[in-house]
């Protein structure tokens, strides 16, 4: 079985380096990530990649959020959109960059299915 992709885009800062980054979760959790650092990467590789099934952002800024969310679904409409981003710039001490990993994934589980493969597998 194929993996999920996932295309998750940073614009307005750095991937975290931290552990557990959002990118190594959603790996963890089965999904291929294709990561992009700007819109114009973003835009090209919904393009030419078109297994991409969702897109996650982690971008700080809402009107960036905003602005790519509006390119997404001129090039993709009806692609899923997810939200990453916290308040913070940078992911606080406390395993909050965690829990908005466990939540994405959670989310696209029930959009792609992968949960149920995952429970198949375990049994």
């Amino acid at each position: 079985m194929s993996a999920h992709v996932v295309l998750l885009v940073g614009l307005d800062r750095a991937f975290e380096e931290t552990e557990p980054s959002i990118a190594s979760e959603l790996e963890r959790a089965g999904y291929e990530v294709i990561e992009a650092h700007n819109l114009s990467t973003a835009s090209a590789l919904l393009f030419v990649h078109r297994r991409v099934e969702a897109v996650v952002i982690d971008a700080a800024s809402d009107q960036i959020a905003a602005e790519l969310a509006k390119t997404v679904s001129a090039i993709r409409p009806g692609l899923p959109l997810l939200t990453a981003a916290g308040t913070e710039a940078h992911a606080p001490a406390d395993g909050q960059a965690g829990h908005r990993a466990a939540v994405v994934i959670s989310t696209l589980d029930g959009l792609t299915g992968q949960r149920d493969a995952r429970q198949m597998l375990a049994a």
